[in-house]
């Protein structure tokens, strides 16, 4: 192969690499609002949301990217000073989380926009305009599980680990009591007081729809 060759190659190969930066999603520049690493704090990187309610001394495990915040009975719930992140009827939530609890329906992220929950072996993103619909799929106990739920007005859609896993018609305006924003290890189950027990990590709020291919790369992260 002749030097001239070599060089042809090395220039596309650089120009490939320059485009794929380019298509790179970065979260932090994407129209989010609120970033929670939950390393060893409660704090929110773009300083959107401040806790105003939390536990003494909140419990920290190694997570997928530094540590994750633990809820148990020791530290159910978390709140923060903001009710809202939509800008219009746009949102999308992203987290990574874990757990070994099968039961009932625990909202363990939730807003005056969403709340994020698990039901049955399923977790997925529920939307109030006054009604309630969800968009959930499957996930594995005691596994890290990445979770993104978007609304753009129209349509409710769950990606469970970078794949989209379930898409909800429901039409509106997002219409909800006016919840803080908080992080809730503590639900309601037949009648009876019951604990959400899991780990929550990188945790993203975006005021902006997320497409597939930003929920994969975000999934790959």
């Amino acid at each position: 192969m002749t030097k001239a060759c070599v060089a042809a190659i090395a220039f596309l190969s650089l120009l490939q690499a320059c485009k794929d930066d380019e298509n790179k999603f970065n979260p932090l520049e994407s129209g989010f609002i609120t970033y929670l690493s939950f390393n060893g704090n409660l704090s929110d990187s773009s300083k959107y949301v401040t806790a105003i309610d939390s536990c003494a001394a909140s419990s920290y495990v190694p997570g997928v990217n530094g540590e994750a915040l633990i809820l148990d009975g020791n530290c159910p719930n978390i709140k923060f000073d903001k009710l809202t992140f939509k800008n219009s009827q746009n949102i999308s939530v992203a987290v990574w989380f874990k757990t070994s609890g099968n039961g009932s329906t625990w909202h363990f992220i939730r807003s005056s926009d969403f709340s994020i929950f698990t039901s049955h072996g399923t977790a997925g993103i529920g939307i109030s305009i006054p009604e309630t619909k969800s968009a959930k799929g499957s996930f594995e106990l005691d596994m890290w599980t990445h979770l993104v739920g978007t609304y753009d007005g129209k349509t409710i859609k769950a990606y469970i680990n970078g794949k989209l896993v379930a898409s909800t018609i429901h039409k509106g305006e997002i219409s909800a009591p006016g919840y803080l924003f908080e992080l809730d290890g503590g639900g309601i189950t037949t009648g009876t007081l019951s604990t959400w027990t899991g780990a929550i990590d990188e945790l993203y709020i975006f005021d902006t729809v997320l497409d597939e291919e930003q929920v994969k790369q975000l999934h790959e992260m």
